[in-house]
């Protein structure tokens, strides 16, 4: 066994708490104006194209959220 994998003093990022851990894939296509936008938004934000797609996944999705919880209240 190599010594590196007994050294406590390990290098590299710790792990992220399991709940935090992305593990699930999405595959999608874009126009290519699309890709250029979001090209352009990633570039914009400091972030790669793929950490500005999360983003704005993300953002999307809470405001899809707040969106239903704002209709449900309205409802009741």
């Amino acid at each position: 066994m190599d010594e590196s994998q007994n050294d406590p003093r390990r290098m590299g990022r710790p792990p992220l708490p399991i709940e935090a851990v992305r593990t699930e894939r999405v595959v999608t296509f874009l126009t290519a104006e699309q890709k250029e936008l979001l090209h352009e938004y990633a570039q914009m934000s400091g972030h790669s194209i793929s950490a500005a797609a999360q983003e704005l996944i993300q953002r999307s999705l809470a405001n899809a959220k707040q969106d239903k919880r704002s209709k449900i209240k309205g409802s009741a």
